[in-house]
């Protein structure tokens, strides 16, 4: 039938037409080489990551969809940016194409979403997941949950101490590990001791943040991408 159909009305000079298979495409798991095939990323394109401590890295996209780095190759964004990162990401946010969108924006086209675009004004929601999605015993800092959801720490902060949606504050720490001034609870007349809480459920060692239980931003990202 879809033969027929093409051979009746051809796609224009010079395109392609490309089939997708609706139940491949709707059952979540979308692999770069689905992007190749779909022509939303050609053989030979170079990504590029986020940058960090990491320096920064390419990859490049081959014609099977694999990624290359340094000679290696790797099924999906995520294990070529631990790769580069030398700890887990999530690599649908932590790889760029040429145009400077990432590639979960890419995805986002294949899904035949659209991918988010910057608004005059700041769109919290995604900052409302990370926090409720943030885990009993783990805490993290202004300046991650700020790069994780693509804004400065000082809005967040704001944002955050006047607002009635967001649920989990008081594990969002300044820097160096202390409670923020303004910081107050969703009830007003919740008067517990934030680094009281924290210490009952097992984010404090010797009285302190544990290290171990930080969250990065890399790490903020896969909690909502899961």
């Amino acid at each position: 039938m879809i033969g027929v159909l093409l051979a009746t009305w051809p796609v224009p000079e010079r395109h392609k037409g490309i089939v997708v298979d609706p139940e491949e495409k709707s059952a979540g798991w979308i692999q770069v080489k689905h992007l190749v095939d779909a022509g939303l990323l050609t053989s030979g394109t170079t990504l590029t990551s986020r940058t960090g401590a990491w320096g920064t890295g390419t990859a490049v996209v081959r014609p099977d969809g694999l990624l290359e780095v340094d000679g290696k190759t790797f099924e999906s964004p995520s294990g070529a940016g631990r790769y580069v990162k030398g700890s887990v990401t999530n690599g649908w946010w932590f790889w760029r194409v040429p145009d400077g969108r990432k590639l979960r924006d890419v995805r986002a086209a294949y899904k035949g979403q659209e991918p988010k675009k910057a608004a005059p004004t700041i769109d919290w929601s995604a900052l409302h997941t990370m926090l409720e999605a943030l885990p009993p015993g783990h805490w993290t800092t202004y300046g991650s949950l700020a790069d994780a959801v693509g804004t400065a720490a000082e809005p967040l902060g704001a944002h955050l101490a006047t607002c009635q949606q967001c649920t989990n504050a008081h594990r969002v720490l300044k820097g160096h590990g202390t409670v923020a001034a303004n910081f107050r609870w969703r009830d007003p007349s919740d008067d517990r001791d934030p680094i009281e809480t924290l210490r009952a459920e097992g984010a404090l060692v010797n009285g302190k943040p544990d290290p171990a239980r930080e969250l990065s931003s890399d790490d903020l990202q896969v909690l909502i991408e899961q």
